[in-house]
């Protein structure tokens, strides 16, 4: 097969190989490269504390190590991708027990039914966040008397909602509106800072012929703001 002439160039070539892998299992791992000193390198390295891959490392609170969540992790409201998972906020699942039970209700028309608020039983409430950045929560509600009408005479209905935003610092100022049935404004409250906004609505009834009436009310972030605290939402209803 081989020449004596040609066997010791194979040989040689063999031996050369064999050197060359012998080298690559013995050289040692790159330096660990950590500007952030949060123990993960880039690129990821075996001479780091950890050798996973730091996708941010000029953040000590961006690595593999950080765990994002539960319910109410600043972590999840900061627009970063914290645990290098590659999704951000809400795109992340580990971040999704800051969302409310109502959603999606983004939109006039993608509305959360809240049922119907019945005249003189009181003031009703329930709580919802808006959670992320550009969320809006719309609700849809049916407004009916509750006890006898007076057929006698012309009535009023008077609707009331409240909203009072999440507290404590930093304030998230929040704007209420409210719409008739069919998305058109009749309403807001925009008072600035994070205090009460509120909305009184009355319209004018005969018994047993309009004394029901469809609403719609948004909730939405001045500015983009949003929490993962709760807010606090109010209907009222009575007729005089």
């Amino acid at each position: 097969m081989f020449s004596r002439r040609t066997l010791p160039v194979w040989i040689g070539l063999i031996a050369l190989s064999g050197m060359f892998l012998l080298g690559q299992e013995t050289w040692p791992p790159p330096a660990c490269v950590d500007i952030d000193g949060d123990g993960y390198g880039s690129p990821a390295s075996a001479s780091c504390t950890y050798p996973e891959l730091d996708c941010d490392d000029s953040n000590a609170e961006v690595n593999p190590g950080i765990i994002e969540g539960p319910d109410g992790d600043p972590r999840c409201s900061d627009g970063l991708d914290n645990d290098c998972d590659g999704l951000a906020d809400s795109e992340d699942p580990d971040c999704e027990l800051c969302r409310d039970g109502f959603e999606p209700n983004e939109t006039c028309d993608g509305y959360f039914s809240l049922g119907t608020v019945y005249s003189h039983t009181g003031e009703q409430s329930w709580t919802a966040r808006i959670y992320p950045a550009g969320d809006e929560d719309t609700f849809r509600f049916l407004t009916m008397s509750y006890d006898l009408c007076n057929f006698e005479q012309e009535e009023h209905f008077y609707i009331r909602i409240r909203m009072v935003p999440p507290q404590g610092a930093p304030c998230k100022d929040y704007s209420l509106f409210l719409y008739d049935d069919g998305c058109n404004l009749l309403q807001a409250s925009t008072r600035p800072g994070c205090e009460e906004e509120s909305i009184t609505f009355s319209w004018d009834i005969h018994c047993e012929v309009d004394d029901f009436r469809y609403f719609r009310v948004r909730v939405s972030g001045v500015d983009g703001s949003y929490d993962c605290g709760d807010y606090e939402l109010y209907l009222d209803l009575w007729r005089s």
